[in-house]
């Protein structure tokens, strides 16, 4: 990979850290609680500390971290399974109703911007040849 697709990248998520900052200081959580309470929300098939840490690839001390602070805090409750005590399920509490309905806003202005002025049919071929990439990827993931 050449620096300029590196680059690219870094400068997508930099942004995206960038439009979830009223977020944060709002309700003063950290950038990890904020991307851990919007994954878990619009993503209900994912309930476990170990989807974060696969599917959103945050490092897992930062996952238990940030997971204690929000269950202390009341955004969560995590339930440790009786088979496997690495297994943790969590379930958002009603206290993130109203970071969840401000987070989902701010992600939609980011996505707006991201893709302003990209005509549908470009959009169209970026969405496929991401599918494609995502596709070739899978195959070659030895999980």
């Amino acid at each position: 990979m050449n620096a300029a697709s590196i680059h690219f990248s870094n400068k997508i998520m930099q942004s995206y850290k960038e439009a979830m900052k009223p977020l944060t200081r709002k309700y003063n959580i950290s950038p990890t609680m904020a991307d851990i309470i919007l994954f878990l929300a619009n993503n209900p098939q994912y309930k476990l500390a170990k989807d974060i840490v696969e599917v959103r690839a945050i490092k897992a001390n930062l996952v238990s971290m940030n997971l204690e602070r929000m269950e202390k805090e009341g955004f969560a409750t995590i339930e440790i399974s009786q088979t496997d005590r690495r297994e943790k399920k969590i379930t958002l509490t009603n206290k993130t109703k109203e970071i969840i309905a401000e987070g989902r806003k701010l992600q939609a202005v980011f996505f707006d911007q991201l893709f302003a002025d990209i005509d549908k049919d470009d959009l169209d071929t970026f969405f496929s040849v991401f599918a494609r990439i995502e596709q070739n990827a899978e195959k070659n993931d030895p999980a």
